[in-house]
């Protein structure tokens, strides 16, 4: 859901909703029971669902089975044994036990009396009106054209602003003028080498992404009522959060180099077809939600309400299947409804103790202030979310077919996040011999891996954010044989010197067992090393030069992890820089967003006074010229905390201070 819109469409959109919800095809869906009490033997005894649907059309209604089973007859390809396999499969998902109307009432009225009545007939266990399955929010809007302008390479946030950067794949570390930060994908990409190249994802939405953008991949499937197949921005930008390729510009994919497909949204019917499609571990996102026009007032929501796909009986059993009996994961979107899912007039339908079909829920954040997103439904059912506003994608129009955009939102854009990181992780797996991760395990593998919101709400829960390079260690702890996490490389030290100073550096803060140490630095300079330190001596220079200093650490397994850092020597033709003074507050409060601490610089003498102020501890900086407004979240850790200071008069730096902060 975007909070953008002109207000002309505004109107336009509801028109066309309003109309839709009058013109659309009916479907009347019937669910006969397993078993019926018997009151002669006051004993339960099952139900032969043909039979029930035979008894049911003597009162005038024309019945279809919803769900073909498989038939050996008629499918040269299945042996009778397999066939048999297969239907006792579906039956124990209930798939045998759905019918549909062949003939439905004209109107939406009638459609709803007659389920009403279908309800009171012994047999039957539950009758609905299909809801109308609907995109979830409104498109995003493309800001860059591939065609016509130099595209950033979005991915690399030292490059790009934060504000327009893909943000939600680095660490959970909120920075201006976020408060979170993401999933940590872009060090598990480079601790496991992987980028999702033994994984497929199918994109279950209304239309299909943009085929032949330039940051997209080609499907390996097109599957379901192709004919009415049709490119939007939804689906091409729910896409590029899950895939986009890995080729140095625009956006990079959670799982980049993951086989991609697209199947669209057809019910129940239409996921079962598709899980004959695919194998166990494959990945199925499904970007829609049902739609309520006239509302759910029994829910507490009075106009154009929205619902999980699985609030249609024949949905979740299917889904169920998918991932019970193939091994599929499948992540739904929680939807857009600000809605309970624990409202006790849904009798615990979404209780996960009670009907639990293996799905992953994502639920939406809002990054800037680090708590639920407001339209976002909650509830315990819901079992992960991420960004729910500020996402930065691949986008579509008919104008600027090779876009993007900084502005996906929604449980639209939270979902495709998560879908991308369950295909990393199984992509991960296979890499090291784990195999295919069963969906529930997987599920439980991100929620323990995960962080709460910064600011949450107790009475609206909606999970957990995954760390995909926890998740990947638990993982491959889990499955025991001693495995230990890849070593990470981190080199720290000060980067800014002056001409004919001693530098030394560290990485002490690298991890992993029995580390052995290679350090080089070009231009090239005599090195001296002690365990995790280096040492060497800048020259005495007249002007500023540009050092590389590289790290290659190796652990006792072989495998290796390399880190860099830029550093500057300062000629002596601008003199040593001098240190200004920083004064102000010298606490801050951990969690308070009323009052932040205030620090002040002093000012050097320049024109066009620039002033950069830095911080890598989890402080959120809110600077204004040489003033700096500070707050701590709840998660920031209790001490010193160091700020850095760096004063340029136009692209000359003036002087430098490195301060404790508050």
């Amino acid at each position: 859901m975007n909070s953008y819109f002109k207000l002309g469409t505004l109107s336009a959109i509801l028109l066309s909703l309003s109309a839709a919800s009058y013109a659309r095809d009916i479907e009347v869906i019937v669910k006969v029971k397993k078993t019926v009490s018997d009151p002669l033997t006051r004993s339960e005894k099952n139900v032969d669902p043909q039979l029930a649907a035979r008894q049911l059309q003597t009162s005038g209604l024309q019945l279809a089975t919803l769900f073909e089973l498989p038939d050996p007859a008629r499918d040269w390809r299945m042996t009778k044994t397999d066939s048999l396999k297969t239907v006792e499969a579906m039956q124990r998902h209930n798939l045998d036990r759905y019918f549909q109307i062949s003939k439905p009432p004209a109107t939406e009225r009638e459609a709803q009396a007659l389920v009403e009545k279908l309800k009171q007939n012994p047999l039957v266990e539950t009758a609905y009106v299909r809801p109308e399955a609907v995109s979830i929010g409104e498109p995003p809007l493309p800001e860059e054209s591939a065609a016509t302008r130099s595209v950033p390479n979005y991915a690399d946030c030292d490059a790009t602003p934060i504000s327009s950067c893909q943000y939600y794949l680095y660490p959970d570390i909120a920075k201006s003028p976020y408060r979170m930060g993401g999933l940590n994908v872009v060090e598990a990409h480079k601790r496991y080498a992987n980028k999702g190249e033994l994984s497929r994802i199918v994109s279950v939405e209304i239309n299909h992404w943009n085929y032949d953008h330039p940051n997209l991949p080609k499907p390996f499937l097109k599957h379901w009522d192709t004919s009415q197949h049709k490119v939007d921005s939804h689906d091409t930008s729910s896409a590029g959060v899950m895939f986009s390729k890995d080729n140095g510009i625009g956006t990079i994919g959670i799982a980049a180099r993951a086989q991609a497909g697209y199947s669209k949204y057809g019910s129940g019917p239409q996921l079962l077809d598709l899980a004959k499609q695919l194998k166990a571990g494959d990945v199925v996102q499904v970007g829609i939600h049902y739609s309520y026009v006239n509302g759910l007032p029994e829910y507490g929501c009075k106009i154009n309400c929205y619902m999980p796909v699985e609030q249609a009986e024949d949905v979740f059993d299917a889904i169920s299947y998918m991932t019970a009996e193939k091994g599929i994961h499948v992540v739904i979107a929680a939807a857009n409804g600000n809605i309970n899912l624990d409202h006790p007039n849904l009798k615990r339908k979404y209780d996960r103790k009670i009907r639990d079909s293996g799905a992953i829920y994502a639920g939406a954040a809002d990054p800037k202030d680090a708590k639920r997103a407001s339209f976002s439904q909650y509830g315990g059912r819901v079992d992960l979310f991420s960004w729910g506003r500020n996402v930065t994608s691949t986008s579509w129009s008919a104008q600027n077919p090779n876009g993007y955009t900084t502005t996906y939102s929604g449980t639209s854009s939270a979902n495709p996040i998560i879908a991308g990181s369950v295909a990393l992780l199984q992509s991960i797996a296979r890499a090291n011999n784990l195999g295919d991760i069963p969906p529930k395990k997987m599920r439980d593998i991100l929620v323990r891996s995960g962080q709460p919101l910064r600011y949450p709400d107790p009475a609206a829960p909606i999970g957990m954010q995954p760390d995909l390079v926890k998740a990947a260690d638990i993982m491959l702890q889990d499955a025991g044989g001693g495995w230990q996490p890849a070593p990470v490389a981190v080199i720290s030290g000060d980067n800014d010197v002056p001409a004919g100073s001693q530098v030394t550096l560290s990485a002490a803060k690298s991890t992993g067992d029995n580390l052995k140490y290679a350090w080089s630095i070009q231009p090239a300079l005599p090195l001296n090393t002690n365990g995790s330190e280096v040492s060497f001596s800048i020259p005495n220079l007249q002007k500023d030069t540009q050092y590389l200093v590289k790290l290659k650490i190796t652990d006792a397994k072989n495998r290796t992890s390399e880190d860099s850092m830029e550093l500057w020597a300062r000629g002596q033709e601008n003199g040593v820089l001098p240190d200004i003074n920083i004064h102000g507050d010298k606490e801050v409060v951990a969690g308070d967003v009323e009052e932040g601490a205030i620090i002040e610089a002093d000012m050097p003498a320049g024109k066009k006074l620039r002033f950069e102020w830095k911080n890598t501890s989890g402080l959120t900086l809110h600077p204004n010229f040489n003033q700096l407004l500070i707050f701590a979240d709840k998660g920031v850790p209790s001490r010193t905390h160091t700020i850095h200071l760096e004063v340029f008069d136009g692209a000359k730096k003036l002087a430098r201070a490195v301060t404790p902060s508050p």
